[in-house]
């Protein structure tokens, strides 16, 4: 049977009362960039490219489609490597 012997109750850090406040102020910071225009907004654009926040430039879809075509080659890369050693051992 669990016997709690104190009333102290643990917190997880990324809930403290600091990290709250500092992470709340982070956000409004970043929301003062977007609505003043220093950073390009995402949510403004109508396009469905990708967009720099700091300068608003557009990723050409190519450049993008590329990117993404990286993550899956990696994926089928790794999944190769991994069944070889499988194999091999």
């Amino acid at each position: 049977m669990f016997v709690q012997e104190h009333d102290h109750v643990d917190i997880h850090k990324e809930a403290g009362t600091k990290r709250v406040a500092h992470d709340e102020a982070d956000v409004q910071k970043l929301v003062s960039c977007f609505t003043t225009e220093l950073m390009a907004s995402p949510f403004a654009q109508e396009s469905e490219s990708l967009v720099t926040f700091d300068m608003g430039v557009v990723l050409p879809n190519d450049r993008a489609d590329g990117l993404i075509r990286r993550i899956e080659k990696g994926r089928e890369l790794m999944n190769t490597s991994v069944c070889r050693e499988t194999v091999e051992h």
